[in-house]
């Protein structure tokens, strides 16, 4: 079974998480994506004064560098435009796309190196 959201813990931060599984070259969200946004992401930036999301976008090593790194920032714009939706004022700090550059070596696959 394929895992669209990846929990990330042992950290600060109220909710964490990561976005997987974009189809190739798209930076469309797909329905878990939605729903976890909306279903969880939502009210904690609804329950907080002055709530901030830090975006990191990443893409596989398929294709070529720049196209990745267009492709993680296009990821990035559609994650923050549905969070965006939930509060008048959501503070971006880091919006960062990384591209390729913390991808796994090998390009048949969209796999992303995690980091602990």
């Amino acid at each position: 079974m394929t895992v669209n959201i990846q929990r990330i813990t042992g950290t600060s931060a109220k909710i964490a998480a990561r976005l997987r599984n974009f189809v190739t070259a798209q930076s469309f969200l797909l329905p878990d994506h939605i729903n976890f946004l909306d279903d969880e992401v939502a009210p904690v930036i609804r329950g907080m004064k002055g709530a901030w999301v830090d975006i990191f976008g990443y893409a596989s090593r398929r294709s070529d560098a720049n196209f990745n790194q267009r492709l993680s920032e296009q990821r990035i714009f559609s994650v923050k435009n549905r969070i965006s939706e939930y509060a008048n004022q959501v503070n971006f700090q880091f919006s960062v796309p990384l591209g390729e550059s913390e991808s796994g070596p090998d390009e048949t696959t969209n796999a992303n190196l995690l980091k602990n």
